[in-house]
């Protein structure tokens, strides 16, 4: 008797054990979305794409097709902008033609663009007006920086235009460099400025949207943010 109660206890234990190890096996096996849903018990979210959980906790996300993808994707409001290259900066970007229809280029150092045209486009662009924003690119010399921080923006070496500014880390096209905003004045009046400053190709670069009234300027900082999106250092 005792043997075979012996026996019975080592099956009992056996099988517990199979039984638990088959479980885990269940557990570890990956399940695709269209199996989870047949489990009894599996819930799915209530979004698109769908996640669903089985009661044992397995989880199987919901896979898109192309189709489905794009159904799902935000459009990209950039896709008929049009596209700027600078061969001599090395550089590109795509910018709303419909608004930026004026673009100037003042090489070797840079290139506006501007809602209008007009003989005074340029560092004080009498042309503009306060229902207007404008944007640049513009080099300088950037061998010589080490450290791109509000430090050096607020030194003699970048001069005066710098002393109401405020900075903070940013990237532009992967480069790290500062975002700033700023104001100083001009011959025509205040000027508010969001502008990127980083280095590249031993050059200082700076890209800067511009207006004279900052409730406009701010108006168009998702737009700024769009073009700095698509920015591609060659």
């Amino acid at each position: 008797i005792l043997i075979l109660g012996g026996v019975a206890v080592i099956a009992i234990a056996l099988a517990g054990y199979f039984y638990y190890q088959n479980q885990q096996l269940i557990k570890n096996t990956p399940l695709t979305y269209e199996e989870c849903q047949k489990v009894p018990g599996a819930i799915s979210d209530m979004i698109y794409p769908s996640t669903c959980r089985t009661p044992d906790g397995r989880m199987a996300r919901q896979v898109l097709t192309p189709e489905e993808q794009k159904k799902v994707q935000p459009p990209d409001e950039t896709a008929n902008w049009k596209t700027y290259t600078n061969a001599t900066l090395r550089f590109s970007l795509k910018y709303p033609d419909n608004y930026f229809k004026f673009v100037k280029e003042y090489p070797p150092s840079g290139v506006y663009f501007a809602p209008k045209g007009g003989s005074g486009l340029g560092d004080n662009p009498k042309a503009l007006d306060k229902t207007d924003v404008w944007f640049e690119v513009s080099t300088g010399d950037g061998a010589n920086i080490s450290v791109l921080d509000n430090k050096l923006i607020h030194s003699k070496a970048f001069g005066d235009i710098y002393q109401n500014a405020q900075s903070s880390p940013t990237t532009l096209d992967n480069v790290l460099g500062l975002k700033v905003s700023n104001y100083y004045w001009s011959m025509a009046g205040t000027v508010y400025d969001t502008e990127i400053l980083v280095i590249k190709n031993s050059k200082l670069f700076h890209v800067i949207l511009s207006a004279y009234d900052s409730a406009k300027l701010n108006e168009n900082e998702k737009t700024f943010d769009q073009i700095l999106s698509t920015f591609r250092f060659d």
